[in-house]
């Protein structure tokens, strides 16, 4: 017996010498998250200042000659950008990686602040609305998250006051409500952590079912086809567009397969827009705009 426990016993500190060795690795991660403030807990900033509140009737979002860089050593990914989005208007940001697509979405949501300029809605700096951005933005982006429960709690994290009726009514808009019915416990089916049942369409019919209840003014979506096969794509794309008909739209994409659709196209390259205007401004004005829609073979929706 004494054998087996010291057995026993290093077995439990055999893993140390190697949690040792990898804590170097986790360092920046580990004090990223001791930086990471806890929502309900107000900092001292918002304890002696106002919070600010907006209309969510009306939105009109403006970076004002915005640039941005995680510090003093690092090249700007933005770098004097400007951008308006007006009520009900839809705009496509295009771009290599690295252009910063996905930063000035984050500056949007209040995530980073900007290192120069402003990002405001009706005129309010971002940061200084960061509790009611919940209410004015909601995203649906390239791998919706499921939970382990059912379809009905799924679609209702997009707003947990929202009655059955109401999922029921979202998921129709999304065509889903004939899927999720031909299942034998229909809207009670167990989802496995990341829906691995359920198609990358179907996954992102169930995200966007969740968007239609949150009902902010401003949607992103932030690559949400990418992966899908080019008919799924379509027919995503397709529901997307009409079902947040209303809504201002904010879509990051690498392709431009359904860029027709959008008010405007914005192309950035090194932080900067290079060209922007409606898609058939740009496919009679702009050659490289014109090969690259080409180049993506675009199927009509």
């Amino acid at each position: 017996a004494f054998v087996l426990a010291i057995m026993a016993l290093a077995e439990a500190f055999v893993p140390v010498s190697s949690a040792i060795s990898d804590k170097s690795l986790y360092q920046d991660s580990l004090a990223r998250l001791d930086k990471i403030e806890d929502p309900a807990l107000p900092t001292f900033e918002e304890e002696t200042k106002e919070i600010a509140r907006i209309n969510t009737e009306n939105v009109v979002l403006k970076a004002e000659n915005v640039s941005f860089a995680y510090d003093n050593k690092s090249p700007k990914i933005l770098n004097g950008f400007d951008f308006t989005l007006e009520q009900g208007e839809k705009v496509a940001i295009i771009g290599r990686s690295g252009t910063g697509k996905s930063t000035f979405l984050k500056l949007v949501q209040g995530a980073l602040l900007p290192t120069a300029g402003k990002v405001t809605m009706n005129g309010v700096e971002v940061e200084n609305l960061r509790p009611q951005i919940p209410e004015i933005t909601s995203m649906l982006n390239q791998k919706a998250h499921l939970f382990s429960t059912t379809v009905l709690n799924n679609i209702r994290l997009g707003n947990q006051d929202a009655t059955d009726e109401e999922v029921y009514a979202a998921a129709k808009k999304v065509q889903l409500h004939d899927f999720i019915m031909s299942m034998p416990d229909g809207y009670h089916t167990q989802m496995s952590e990341m829906g691995e049942r359920f198609s990358g369409g179907e996954r992102g019919r169930i995200a966007l079912a969740r968007i239609l209840l949150q009902n902010t003014p401003i949607v992103i979506l932030d690559e949400p086809t990418v992966g899908l096969d080019p008919i799924t794509e379509r027919d995503l794309l397709a529901t997307i567009f009409e079902t947040l008909a209303d809504k201002s739209l904010i879509w990051v994409t690498h392709h431009l397969v359904g860029a027709e659709k959008m008010d405007r196209v914005l192309f950035l390259e090194e932080g900067k827009t290079l060209m922007e205007g409606r898609h058939a401004k740009l496919m009679a004005e702009e050659p490289r705009y014109k090969r690259l829609y080409q180049l993506d073979r675009p199927i009509e929706l």
